[in-house]
């Protein structure tokens, strides 16, 4: 979508390209050069991932951040703002974040699996899909507890304990 992210080796966060959404953070609109994003989040990030037009981060103390767009909800908190050029604290309990289109499947340090945003097309892998935006993050798939969480456009993959491979 016009913009990238990098991690850098003292755990910055840098940002580059364009985007409308919210996606550079602080930078603005456009930045043709990687550029230090912190927006007075004085932390150390170990990890980042990014969806279509949103970033995902977590520091050395485990706890998750966000920006960008938000016009399915998700930034994984409640807001009505449709972007959100600032880094936000989501929580500390999530080990990976996998975005999925209009959704966001994490996995918690519990090794269960949550979800917000749109539910399309089962992303949640729930019995129904629920076009309603969910803000905050309801636990997913509880008949298992899983080890990873991967996803997709409209799909999900997650490992459970025991290795077995969950697609929906």
């Amino acid at each position: 979508n016009g913009w990238s992210v990098a991690l850098t080796d003292v755990g910055n966060l840098t940002v580059w390209g364009s985007s409308s959404s919210g996606a550079l953070s602080t930078a603005g609109t456009k930045a043709l050069t990687p550029t230090i994003i912190t927006d007075g989040v004085d932390t150390v990030f170990s990890d980042i991932t990014v969806g279509a037009n949103t970033g995902y981060a977590t520091s050395i103390d485990s706890i998750n951040y966000s920006w960008g767009g938000n016009s399915s909800a998700v930034l994984g908190y409640e807001t009505s703002d449709s972007k959100n050029d600032e880094i936000r604290e989501i929580g500390s309990s999530l080990t990976t974040i996998a975005p999925s289109g209009s959704a966001v499947i994490a996995l918690g340090s519990n090794r269960n699996l949550y979800g917000w945003g749109v539910d399309r097309e089962n992303a949640f892998g729930e019995a129904t899909a629920n076009e309603t935006s969910q803000q905050t993050p309801p636990r997913l798939q509880q008949i298992t507890q899983f080890s990873d969480v991967s996803a997709g456009y409209n799909f999900t993959a997650a490992t459970d304990l025991k290795g077995k491979v969950w697609v929906w």
